[in-house]
């Protein structure tokens, strides 16, 4: 929130960092560029911490074993075998997560599953 929404809303530099997957941490701060519009992909932004710094909130109406299958499938193709983080660590985070905070009813927009099925099939 501080490195990257909080100087966004106030239109100053802000930065973020990539999770470098080799190395197994976040890596160097990168600039972002200034703009009227930042998306940002992220459940843990269904936040109450965050909400004042967002003025649209789209949820993904997507169950959770799909999801996870969307995910996998995502990262072998990119080479990468996550299974076990996706088992033992997200899965059940997103449970915990989507439990404590409700961010389908806390959406401004909600995309039905029908609509997503489109994009993950291309």
């Amino acid at each position: 929130m501080n490195e990257v929404l909080r100087p966004f809303r106030n239109g100053t530099r802000s930065t973020f960092r990539r999770f470098d997957w080799s190395a197994g941490a976040l890596g160097d701060p990168e600039p972002l560029p200034l703009g009227n519009v930042l998306i940002v992909d992220l459940i843990g932004l269904f936040h109450p911490e965050t909400d004042e710094h967002l003025d649209l909130q789209v949820w993904c109406d997507v169950d959770l074993e799909t999801a996870t299958t969307w995910g996998k499938a995502r990262d072998t193709g990119l080479g990468r075998d996550h299974s076990r983080l996706w088992d033992e660590v997200w899965v059940p985070n997103e449970r915990d997560f989507v439990a404590d905070f409700a961010p389908h009813d806390r959406a401004d927009i909600v995309l039905p599953p029908v609509r997503l099925a489109q994009f993950a099939s291309s």
